[in-house]
C-alpha cells in the first residue's frame, strides 16, 4: 500500500448504548450534538467499564473490535463515515471503496470500489464531509502538482453518483499532500504534508465554498521532527485525534489526542490514547462528534484492517 504515511460501525459493544444523532457526528465546525444520556451512564452507574476509568479524566475507550465485514487478506484502512454512519468509505489496494448498511445494528453490505473516484493511480485518504456530499481524497493520478495531491467530488444526494473529482490546487504542493478532513460548512481543511521535509500538520480556510483556499499553514502547536498526520477535529474543532511516532507512545505509530480552548486557540500537549494503542500501528482515527465511538486501522493482525472501539 502507499500514501502519505513514510506517508462500519458493527453493532456497539453490548454494553454501550448509542444512538446516532447525525449532528454528533459531525466534524469541526458544527454543534456538538446530544450526549446519550448523559453519556450513557444513567442514574445506575458508568456504561462499561471504561466509563469507570479515566487517563487525566477523560473517559476510556473499551476494547477494539474487528470490523470484520471489511476485513480481507489485503489492506484497509482511511476510514470515514457519514454522520447517519450508514455509509463508509476506505482505501483498499489503492482504491477507494465504499459500503452502506440499513440501521446501525445491521452488518455493513454493498462492499464495492467507487469507479467515479478511483483511478489507474493511487486513491486513498478519503474523507466525507458530514452529510455525505462532499468527499476529499489523496491521489497520485495526474493534474496534481506532484506526489500526492488532494482531490474532493461532490453528488447531488447520498443515492447520486460522484462527480468527476476536482483538484484542489492551492492545497497541494510538489511533495505528498493527503488526509484532507473538511470542516461541517467546508471552510476550513485540515491536512497532511511533507512539504517541509517531515509529514506535518496542515490547516487551510476560504471565505466560501466557491472561494480559493488560503495558503496552507503549519499547525506549529502539534508539529515535531517526528511524523504528524491524518487528523480528525471533534468537539467544534476543540479536540483534535491524529497519528504521530513521536517518543511517548507505545511503538510505531500511534493515535495521540490534544486539546484547546476553542477554535482559534492553540492546542494543548498531546496525549496518546493509550488504551488503543499497542506495540503495532494504529492509525487513521474517525470519531463521532460526542467521541462515543472511534473507528481506526491497524495492522495489529499482521495486515491494515479496521477496527471499532466506544465508551
Amino acid at each position: 500500500m502507499t500514501r502519505a504515511r513514510a506517508s462500519l460501525l458493527l453493532p456497539l459493544l453490548a454494553a454501550c448504548t448509542f444512538e446516532p444523532d447525525p449532528v454528533s457526528a459531525r466534524g469541526d465546525g458544527a454543534p456538538a450534538g446530544r450526549d446519550r444520556d448523559a453519556a450513557g451512564a444513567g442514574d445506575d452507574g458508568p456504561a462499561n467499564e471504561a466509563d469507570a476509568e479515566s487517563d487525566a479524566g477523560r473517559i476510556l475507550f473499551g476494547t477494539p473490535e474487528l470490523v470484520s465485514e471489511l476485513s480481507t487478506t489485503g489492506d484497509e484502512d482511511d476510514v470515514t463515515l457519514r454522520a447517519d454512519l450508514l455509509e463508509i468509505f476506505f482505501e483498499r489496494g489503492d482504491d477507494l471503496y465504499s459500503a452502506t448498511r440499513a440501521s446501525t445494528e445491521a452488518p455493513w453490505q454493498s462492499v464495492a470500489a467507487i469507479g467515479a473516484l478511483s483511478s489507474t493511480d493511487t486513491d486513498s485518504t478519503p474523507e466525507v464531509a458530514w452529510d455525505g456530499l462532499t468527499i476529499f481524497f489523496g491521489s497520485s493520478r495526474p493534474g496534481g502538482l506532484g506526489g500526492a495531491d488532494i482531490w474532493s467530488s461532490t453528488r447531488f444526494s447520498v443515492v447520486s453518483g460522484w462527480d468527476t473529482p476536482v483538484v484542489q490546487t492551492n492545497l497541494n504542493s510538489s511533495s505528498s499532500d493527503s488526509t484532507p478532513v473538511p470542516s461541517d460548512d467546508l471552510l476550513r481543511v485540515t491536512f497532511s504534508s511533507t512539504r517541509d521535509g517531515t509529514n506535518d500538520l496542515f490547516t487551510s480556510t476560504r471565505a466560501d465554498t466557491g472561494a480559493a483556499w488560503d495558503p496552507p499553514t503549519a499547525m506549529t502547536d502539534l508539529n515535531t521532527a517526528s511524523v504528524e498526520a491524518e487528523p480528525f477535529l471533534v468537539d467544534e474543532g476543540r479536540v483534535i485525534y491524529f497519528t504521530s511516532d513521536r517518543p511517548g507512545g507505545l511503538g510505531g505509530r500511534d493515535m495521540w489526542r490534544a486539546v484547546r480552548a476553542d477554535a482559534a486557540s492553540a492546542f494543548g500537549a498531546p496525549e496518546p490514547v493509550t488504551e488503543l494503542n499497542g506495540s503495532a500501528n494504529e492509525q487513521d482515527p474517525w470519531l463521532t462528534q460526542d467521541e462515543r465511538v472511534i473507528f481506526f486501522a491497524s495492522d495489529r493482525s499482521g495486515n491494515w484492517e479496521i477496527y471499532q472501539a466506544s465508551r
